[in-house]
């Protein structure tokens, strides 16, 4: 009888190492999955900064790992209050909630952003069904949208004007044709830097703003930029006020 209850308790252990190995590969395998489908995502994105909006990412699993694998600030709008919770816990913890990642309550017939700001949209799960025109509003021009396997690019809408020379184009006429910028004219976003050296001058193109400072500096905090002329010139997509 003592070599059969032996017998016995040595397999009870065995079955409850082998439950507790596979339970601890199943969580390995998923964080490897999390991590595969992140940098799988910042590829078909194609960009590492700016604003990225995700849906469909209830435990906001894939959220921290695309904070984490680039420079991305990220939106998350969640239909349910518990997810909302249970994800902003999760942010909470990764040390990103109110820095890298929001987690908004809402429905996704209508997501809390403007038009025009998002540089990139990510729709996962039940998520992907949300409604096209909606997921392009939010978009800026040029900015792409994973709607599950379907994608998305919002067009440059027509009337748009570049001003790519200091005085509007090689003519040096300084006339802008853009047809959509009319009053009243009003701040859509504060982007850095705030605070540069003279003289500046700004070009944008294709939806990019490019500038360039100058060799006068008054404050401490204008110096980084001093002298730097193509070094310092600094990208920003003119629509969001994202640096990329």
């Amino acid at each position: 009888m003592d070599s059969k209850y032996r017998l016995s308790r040595k397999g009870s252990k065995m079955k409850r190492l082998m439950f507790v190995t596979i339970i601890v590969l199943l969580f390995c395998l998923s964080l490897v999955d999390a991590a595969d489908q992140g940098v799988s995502i910042l590829k078909e994105i194609g960009i590492s900064r700016g604003i990225c909006v995700l849906l469909g990412d209830t435990k906001c699993e894939l959220a921290v790992k695309l904070a984490r694998e680039s420079e991305l600030l990220i939106y998350v709008q969640l239909s349910r209050a518990q997810d909302v919770e249970t994800a902003r816990r999760t942010v909470d913890e990764a040390g990103l909630y109110g820095t890298r990642i929001f987690v908004e309550k809402g429905s996704l017939k209508r997501l809390h952003l403007t038009g025009n700001i998002a540089d990139a949209l990510v729709a996962v799960g039940k998520a992907a069904s949300i409604s096209e025109k909606e997921a392009l509003r939010v978009l800026r021009p040029g900015g792409k949208a994973l709607l599950g396997s379907k994608v998305l690019i919002k067009p440059f809408p027509e009337g748009a004007d570049d001003w790519s020379h200091p005085y509007h184009g090689p003519d040096n006429n300084p006339q802008s044709r853009d047809r959509i910028i009319v009053a009243p004219y009003l701040t859509k976003f504060l982007a850095e830097p705030r605070y540069a050296p003279l003289p500046q001058v700004a070009v944008a193109s294709a939806g990019r703003v490019f500038k360039a400072f100058g060799h006068v500096a008054f404050k401490k905090r204008e110096e980084p930029f001093l002298n730097k002329l193509l070094r310092s010139m600094v990208t920003t997509v003119r629509f969001s006020g994202s640096v990329t």
